[in-house]
């Protein structure tokens, strides 16, 4: 390196005031130096001069040329530029030289030396970019290096190049490198927000206590623990198990039932109130009755009339049955299966039981409760206080009271007194000896009494029945329930109250009905009641919210295939299925048919192992898949299979294996069939060796790579934005000199003044006169 000797250069001050110059200055240089003339400093009018390193003023904003003159080629301070040497060339400013570490890498002039080559994005070089894989970037030295690693990743192969290529929530890297996540007791291990800790659990356990490190602790297929920590099966009314996390009710406790199918509450309805009489749904409804009961019969419950009634109770009250019948009707036969099937309007028990108002050869009626007597039967009489009786034969009131046969004529016959002496059933009625007993007397027109015609029955046929006109047989549709000839056949066996036999009533429970034909009929169940077994007994039996009949006759929700419990809602079978099995058809008919320890329902209808993403095969166990096996080009890199195979070995993320990024130093990469290949070098960057595994290794701002491949600097020669510096004069043209790696004209001095007409061009202000040297003014050859 050449010694040069420097010249002292004092600092001076340049300020303007009221449009003149006023300078100061005093200068020392080794040589003669002229007095300064300004005269010689043309085109300058008042300026506002800035002093500073490097900025020595610019054109006045009042200048007459600015509009269209950047600079004046020799102007005092003419072209500042940021980190920058400016030059004034034909009237526009250039950029002569940048800073050491500063480059002009946009090519505006105006912006001067805009890039640091310090930075990220100018490392040593124009625009050559520090990237790295999940990581932030850093220069030194011109140098990218290594930043801090994104959240969630790490640099775990301790190669910076491609960056922080694992993730770091899988379970061979949870939350720091090799950071392992093992399985704990019954349960599956998984890594979350960088942390070990429990995926699933296996088989009838639960964590119970949130501490992941014991795993899945608690069985929970207990009684104390059936189906979740909190879960006991422990039913309200009666005893339960707990058959593969789900509790059962096994049996109800006396007096109640499980009708809902639900263990949840347990045996909830009471068997021996009228809703629930002796089972689900059989709600009592017995004919005429008002108030009902539930009663013991035996072990059984059975509807009953409830006799009781409570001294000033509501059921009580003045016009209330007090003994639990329906006004004008008692159990007279103390069955209470027919309820209150005794009328206490009719003339056979006529306001009580076994009142009859039925009397031989007496019309009756039954009024308010009382037997009321209207008259005799046809042929019958009665005389003063006695019975109606028939007169037909009475010798003493033949025919009429207190008229007696006398004389030959003493007997009587037909109502007639004759001296004919006739068998049972025949008379003498025209008194003619000669044709005898001419008279039969069991004939409509003379029943008992000769000319005794009878009457026609109400709604029957009539007839002659021991002298007394009576019944022959009753219409269709019409019975003799009182046994009173005198208003024939008075019911209607048609009705619901006598349906096809006298107090028959037609009722059934929860139903409406009719009777069709002398049989009794349902025409219309109660709203969410059914008649499905056809039988009137119980009428509309099957309550449809009970699985038995959920919603319909037929729909039986009891009794499915591996179905361990059932119940109904809103009309629809809801089943709690047995241990490893599921309704996954969503059909009740067929139970629970899915076998959930099949790879096709591992644990659950939709988790199907052979349909995971890119699996080619896989097993079961425990619920959960298992051994699987991927296509070709994928991985199961975070060791939970419930999203199978997840990633693909030809992504920029995972080349060839998990966690192997296509991330190639310094350049674009891609995956092509599970290999990393260089698309294309980041700018300032070459793959100078031609290896893909170290990206574009080569930096075009190192010596050894300066500008491109191959071009190697002289020894401890720095590389400055892809160009070599010197080392030594003998590196530089002739009549330069090396100063700070930069070839250097140092023959110059520093002038106050433009540099004269017809000399060199103004050298640089850097180095002037010496290496190191920095000329605020002018500097010139010479």
């Amino acid at each position: 390196m050449r010694v040069t000797t420097k010249p002292a250069v004092k600092v001076f001050a340049a300020s303007a005031k009221s449009g003149a110059w006023s300078l100061a200055f005093s200068v020392a240089l080794s040589g003669a130096c002229s007095v300064y003339d300004p005269t010689l400093i043309t085109g300058h009018g008042s300026h506002d001069v800035t002093s500073g390193p490097g900025n020595m003023g610019g054109p006045a904003e009042d200048d007459d040329d600015a509009a269209v003159v950047e600079c004046k080629t020799g102007g005092f301070g003419s072209c500042p530029r940021a980190h920058a040497e400016g030059r004034c060339v034909d009237g526009a400013c250039v950029i002569a030289r940048c800073l050491d570490g500063y480059v002009d890498c946009d090519g505006a002039s105006a912006n001067g030396c805009e890039a640091k080559l310090d930075t990220a994005q100018h490392c040593g070089l124009c625009k050559a970019a520090c990237r790295y894989n999940h990581a932030s970037a850093q220069c030194s030295a011109g140098r990218c290096a290594l930043g801090a690693c994104e959240a969630g990743y790490g640099n775990c192969d301790g190669d910076d190049d491609n960056g922080c290529e694992t993730d770091l929530n899988t379970l061979a890297d949870c939350g720091t490198c090799g950071s392992v996540c093992t399985a704990a007791a019954n349960a599956r291990p998984g890594c979350k927000n960088g942390k070990c800790g429990i995926l699933s659990c296996l088989g009838p356990y639960g964590d119970c206590d949130g501490n992941a490190a014991n795993g899945c602790e608690e069985r929970l297929d207990t009684p104390a623990r059936c189906g979740a920590c909190n879960g006991g099966c422990n039913p309200l009314n009666g005893d339960g198990m707990c058959r593969a996390g789900t509790c059962l009710v096994t049996g109800c406790d006396a007096g109640h039932a499980n009708c809902n199918g639900l263990a949840s509450d347990g045996c909830e309805t009471q068997t021996d109130d009228v809703e629930n009489c002796g089972g689900c749904g059989r709600s009592c409804a017995l004919a005429h009755v008002e108030r009902h009961v539930c009663a013991r019969d035996g072990n059984q419950f059975r509807c009953a009339i409830d006799h009781q009634c409570t001294a000033g109770g509501p059921d009580c009250q003045p016009g209330a049955a007090a003994d639990g019948c329906s006004k004008g009707y008692a159990d007279c036969d103390g069955n209470p299966a027919n309820g209150c099937e005794t009328d206490l309007t009719r003339l056979t028990d006529c306001g009580s039981c076994d009142n009859s108002c039925v009397k031989a050869n007496t019309a009756s009626e039954c009024r308010e409760g009382k037997c009321v007597v209207t008259g005799c039967a046809p042929g019958a009489v009665r005389c003063g206080n006695d019975a109606c009786r028939s007169l037909a034969s009475d010798a003493q009131n033949c025919g009429a009271c207190a008229r007696a046969c006398t004389g030959e004529a003493n007997l009587c016959s037909g109502a007639k007194c004759t001296n004919q002496i006739c068998s049972t059933g025949r008379a003498d009625c025209d008194g003619d000896a000669a044709n005898g007993c001419e008279v039969d007397l069991t004939t409509l027109e003379n029943c008992g009494v000769c000319g005794q015609r009878c009457p026609t029955p109400a709604h029957a046929s009539g007839a002659c029945k021991n002298g007394l006109c009576g019944i022959g047989a009753c219409d269709n549709g019409w019975k003799d329930c009182d046994g009173d000839p005198s208003n024939g056949c008075e019911i209607d066996i048609r009705t619901t109250n006598d349906c096809g036999e006298c107090a028959t009533p037609c009722i059934a429970p929860n139903a409406q009905t009719s009777c069709m034909g002398g049989r009794c009929q349902i025409s219309q169940c109660s709203e969410g009641r059914g008649n499905c077994n056809n039988n009137i007994a119980d009428g509309c039996e099957a309550d449809f919210r009970l699985p038995a009949t959920c919603g319909g006759c037929g729909n039986v929700c009891t009794s499915l295939r591996d179905v361990a419990s059932s119940s109904c809602d809103d009309g629809n079978c809801k089943i709690v299925c047995g241990n490893g099995r599921a309704n996954c058809d969503d059909m009740v008919a067929n139970g629970c048919e899915a076998d959930l320890s099949t790879a096709t329902t591992c644990g659950g209808c939709t988790n199907d192992c052979t349909r995971l993403a890119n699996v080619a095969s896989a097993t079961c166990e425990a619920g959960s898949c298992t051994k699987l096996m991927c296509r070709p080009g994928f991985a199961d890199c975070n060791g939970d299979p419930a999203d199978g195979c997840e990633r693909s070995l030809t992504s920029a993320t995972d080349c060839g294996m998990c966690n192997k990024p296509c991330a190639p130093a310094h350049a674009n990469g891609a995956c092509v069939n599970g290999s990393c290949e260089v698309r294309e070098c980041d700018p300032g960057f070459a793959n100078c060796n031609r290896d893909t595994a170290d990206g574009c290794e080569a930096s075009l701002a190192a010596p050894e790579s300066c500008g491109a491949c191959g071009n190697v600097c002289a020894a401890g020669a720095a590389c400055t934005n892809g160009v070599c510096g010197c080392m030594t004069d003998a590196d530089c043209a002739t009549g330069l000199t090396c100063c700070s790696g930069t070839c250097a004209n140092i023959v110059t001095r520093c002038f106050l003044w433009p540099c004269l007409p017809l000399t060199d061009a103004p050298e640089s202000q850097l180095n002037c006169g010496g290496c190191g040297e920095i000329c605020p003014l002018w500097c010139c050859d010479g």
